[in-house]
């Protein structure tokens, strides 16, 4: 019995030394501007989200108003770029310029069009900035 409750007690040491050291790395996206198929516009109100990295599990999560999404990630040695793969069967993609925050947010995007009851296509680029905090 003595052998399983130190046992217990070195597994309970080991996660919180390994939790201890975990850093999440958080970026702050802001777009003011989009394209689509009407051309170049300003977003009446900044298009944001924060993108969250834990880097102990190599998750991350896109954190906006509609709540919390995960994102499968890609880095490479100029960027990092995370994509949410949606219920309809498209994607959005981050990518995000390691050297300078600039980023691009692609939404690819499939919606209901109530006029004539069809599911179409609704696409843009956003372009701003991520901000990393830490």
């Amino acid at each position: 019995m003595k052998k399983i409750v130190v046992a217990f007690l070195l597994v309970i040491f080991v996660l919180h030394i390994s939790n201890a050291n975990a850093e999440v790395i958080k970026w702050d996206c802001k777009y003011p501007i989009f394209t689509s198929i009407e051309g170049i516009q300003k977003h009446s109100k900044t298009y944001a989200f924060t993108i969250n990295l834990d880097t102990i599990d190599g998750k991350a999560f896109l954190e906006g108003n509609l709540g919390l999404s995960e994102l499968v990630i890609h880095a490479g040695t100029d960027s990092i770029s995370f994509m949410e793969k949606l219920g309809s069967g498209a994607v959005q993609t981050t990518t995000i310029n390691v050297g300078t925050g600039e980023s691009i947010h692609s939404r690819n995007t499939i919606l209901r069009d109530h006029k004539n009851n069809k599911k179409v296509f609704v696409a843009s680029q956003n372009f701003g900035n991520c901000k990393r905090l830490r």
